[in-house]
């Protein structure tokens, strides 16, 4: 079981599983908290339908919403893949 479920655009889900980006900028409507698991599904914006591809992972740093530069209504947080 997944703490949160995301959809994540093609560029950004491949980049994710390649291990090239490590890191999620997000909104914060939810409350990311660390250690919690994330199920990212790859969303295409084009179709506006699911690929079927996913990856789950584990957010390992968060950058809170309003510190150092961010604004108010968004996070960073640092993400490791464990599937």
């Amino acid at each position: 079981m997944t703490d949160h479920e995301l959809k994540i655009w093609p560029e950004f889900y491949w980049a994710l599983q390649a291990g090239i980006k490590r890191y999620e900028v997000r909104s914060t409507d939810r409350a990311f908290m660390l250690g919690q698991s994330i199920l990212f599904r790859e969303w295409s914006p084009t179709a506006k339908e699911y690929t079927g591809q996913h990856l789950i992972g584990r957010i390992t740093y968060i950058t809170p919403a309003g510190t150092m530069g961010l604004p108010i209504n968004l996070c960073v947080f640092g993400v490791e893949l464990v599937e």
